[in-house]
């Protein structure tokens, strides 16, 4: 991470506004940032490289304190622009299939076949252990576990019947009393740690992983619209904005 990036996130957190034009804003700060502060990372790790193979050539020729100091400084950037350069693969192999996934492009065959060859099934294995290779008898098992599934012995069933008589679990009064309790900022943070940091990102373009990184900085925010949400039973629009993909079945 960039060190001054965690001040361009508490510039615009700190700002007292709704939620959602918090991270509007510091979408346009962070941006902004990138351009002029960050840099094109590829731009970067070539001139990082160039430099590097300059510093190394010149101390192949004399050996200097200023040389040697160079280099390791040139060695320590390049290593931290790696760094930067897996994050930003990992982040746009994410983003590619949400703005590509439903296009007529390369990308788009290419993730079908894939996806095809995954979802394919050759053969099955029945319930005494023996593999079905057919076409046909796999078909025929198939259908034949869905009708078992959603078929029944009993013929008639009382109208009602005391809850006590039913064979399912029910909660007891303790636990009954803890789903009815108020949520505080620690089931907050607890619900968003237990998100994976880096799965696709919604509309606003920010990973769980950003909200678990900052979490001093936006976690009051982000508690005060979650225990909003719970005590009023109403969740903001935006908060609902998802991304809908097409998949096709083949």
């Amino acid at each position: 991470m960039h060190q001054n990036f965690p001040r361009i996130v508490k510039e615009a957190w700190l700002e007292n506004n709704p939620l959602r034009v918090v991270i509007s804003n510091f979408t346009v700060k962070a941006r902004k940032w990138n351009c002029e502060v960050f840099g094109y990372i590829f731009a970067k790790k070539r001139r990082v490289l160039a430099r590097l193979n300059g510093a190394q050539k010149a101390l192949a020729d004399r050996l200097s304190d200023f040389l040697v100091c160079l280099e390791k400084q040139l060695l320590d950037e390049y290593a931290l622009i790696l760094l930067q350069e897996e994050e930003y693969w990992a982040l746009k192999s994410k983003l590619n299939a949400t703005t590509y996934g439903d296009r007529n492009t390369s990308y788009f065959h290419v993730s079908i076949v894939v996806i095809r060859n995954w979802n394919k099934i050759t053969c099955i294995k029945d319930g005494r252990g023996d593999w079905i290779f057919e076409e046909e008898g796999v078909k025929n098992h198939i259908r034949s576990g869905f009708e078992n599934l959603d078929t029944t012995g009993l013929d008639m069933a009382p109208l009602s019947s005391p809850i006590s008589q039913f064979s399912c679990c029910y909660f007891i009064d303790e636990d009954q009393a803890w789903i009815g309790q108020a949520v505080n900022e620690e089931d907050v943070r607890d619900g968003l740690w237990a998100l994976k940091p880096f799965k696709a990102p919604g509309p606003d373009g920010l990973h769980a992983g950003f909200f678990q990184q900052f979490w001093p900085d936006v976690g009051r925010y982000i508690c005060s619209v979650v225990i909003a949400a719970f005590n009023s039973g109403v969740i903001l629009d935006y908060l609902n904005e998802t991304l809908i993909t097409l998949i096709l079945k083949c």
